[in-house]
């Protein structure tokens, strides 16, 4: 969403990071600081912009579920009016918050943000309703996983092909570097698939 303009707060209402990064590098960075929880503010404008732009806003719900919760809250949208709620609801100081919005304000004016360096920048936080997401990192996904050699034979801990053993898809380790990228555990469980049955179509034929 923070390509739409939110931006991202930590439990003391500060931004404490380039709101463009993706999702894998805001979790890597709230493990190493012992943060478990993180704040995303949109105004109404920005989140209409990604609702309108972003066929998904969240896995496994639909339009409806989205517009639901929206309006209603209850799972993790806090609607407020104003930026005094947004503090109310988080917990911390007001002064804290207005000061962070104010920096931010003012880099968006400038198109320079000083603090760090984000390139998207979509309108100021001016005035309410604005939208409180709280969130917190989950596993979505495994990057280590089996070894294999080029034939998609899993190996033993000494570097040696296990008999008959073979690997495809997520269970191989290594297929996504140390970030995540949408959409590559379909290629991948597709193109090694392949591999594996191409190996076992050779073993089954072999006298």
């Amino acid at each position: 969403m923070n390509l739409y303009g939110s931006i991202t707060l930590n439990k003391e209402e500060r931004r404490f990071i380039n709101d463009d990064q993706n999702s894998t590098k805001v979790a890597q960075f709230l493990a190493s600081h012992q943060e478990r929880t993180v704040y995303q503010l949109a105004t109404e404008a920005q989140l209409s912009d990604f609702m309108q732009n972003d066929p998904i806003q969240v896995i496994g719900w639909d339009r409806t579920k989205f517009n639901q919760e929206k309006e209603e809250g209850g799972h993790f949208i806090n609607k407020v009016n104003s930026l005094e709620e947004c503090a109310s609801e988080m917990g911390c100081s007001f002064d804290t918050l207005k000061n962070t919005i104010d920096v931010y304000n003012r880099s968006v004016a400038s198109g320079n943000d000083e603090e760090f360096g984000r390139r998207f920048m979509k309108g100021q936080f001016l005035s309410g309703p604005f939208y409180l997401f709280k969130c917190t990192p989950v596993v979505g996904i495994t990057i280590g996983g089996l070894k294999v050699n080029q034939r998609m034979q899993v190996l033993n801990e000494y570097g040696e092909p296990i008999s008959k053993l073979f690997a495809a898809g997520e269970i191989v380790g290594g297929l996504h570097g140390t970030s995540y990228i949408g959409g590559c555990s379909l290629a991948g469980a597709l193109a090694l698939g392949r591999m594996v049955g191409e190996q076992l179509a050779k073993n089954q034929a072999a006298p």
